[in-house]
């Protein structure tokens, strides 16, 4: 897919790896006419969390979408105490402010203003999963997207379509996704339903709109997958082109 000054990429949950985005960007010549859109859960778990999304908010081309893992920021700073691991992300932002000052009030704006999805043409760009149904019109999924109160479900919710990439989910119909919009999402890592070898999932349903899931596992602790970040171009026709930045982690 090309915008009017160049080609349009997406990646997810970069989680951290900041080595391996930049890795990934010099693989595809990313140039500053073109425009990667990040589906969220850019920092956490990998060695550069603040720093990756510090890079990327620096970046005028590249579009992030917010993730779970950027809400948990968000909410530590608010001062959720649901959040898990709060007290680790807040001494995280805690000291890069003392060095950085206003550092801790710019990130709560820049995560806070964060869309939870773009629609790039026939694509519904989100980091989770939205409870739709699969007849439902472009303009009816857009107005429950802009439900402010929806906003923890795409961020959180695994259960909507990470299934239909297992190999043993079976539908004669292919009953799920968009008849409208092709779905692309992040937030699950591919290596909970396939092999070792882990790639970008996707299925096709009954109407050949794809739901595609990008998170490869650029950092995971299971030792037997091999994670890895992946980024795809929407070409002409909407064919995928992929690039694969296996990890060092």
């Amino acid at each position: 897919m090309e915008n009017k000054k160049g080609r349009i990429f997406i990646t997810s949950d970069v989680h951290g790896c900041l080595d391996e985005l930049i890795k990934g960007l010099e693989l595809i010549n990313f140039k500053s006419n073109d425009i990667l859109y990040v589906l969220g859960d850019a920092n956490d778990k990998g060695p550069k969390s603040l720093e990756t999304i510090d890079y990327i908010r620096n970046k005028k081309n590249i579009i992030h979408i917010k993730g779970n893992h950027e809400y948990a920021i968000e909410r530590s700073i608010e001062g959720d105490i649901r959040i898990p691991n709060k007290k680790q992300i807040l001494k995280e932002v805690e000291e890069r402010n003392i060095i950085d000052n206003g550092y801790k009030e710019s990130l709560y704006r820049y995560i806070k203003g964060l869309p939870y999805y773009i629609i790039e043409g026939d694509f519904l760009l989100i980091h989770g999963g939205i409870d739709i149904n699969i007849e439902d019109t472009k303009e009816e999924i857009i107005k429950k997207l802009e439900d402010k109160a929806i906003e923890e479900q795409v961020l959180l919710n695994r259960e909507f379509w990470i299934n239909i990439f297992d190999p043993i989910y079976k539908t004669k119909e292919n009953n799920f996704g968009s008849k409208y919009l092709n779905i692309i999402i992040g937030h699950t890592p591919m290596q909970n339903t396939f092999e070792k070898n882990i790639n970008i999932g996707i299925r096709e349903n009954k109407y050949g709109k794809k739901v595609i899931c990008l998170d490869t596992g650029v950092f995971t602790s299971a030792k037997n997958y091999d994670g890895k970040l992946s980024i795809i171009e929407i070409g002409k026709d909407n064919i995928l082109n992929i690039v694969y930045v296996n990890s060092s982690i």
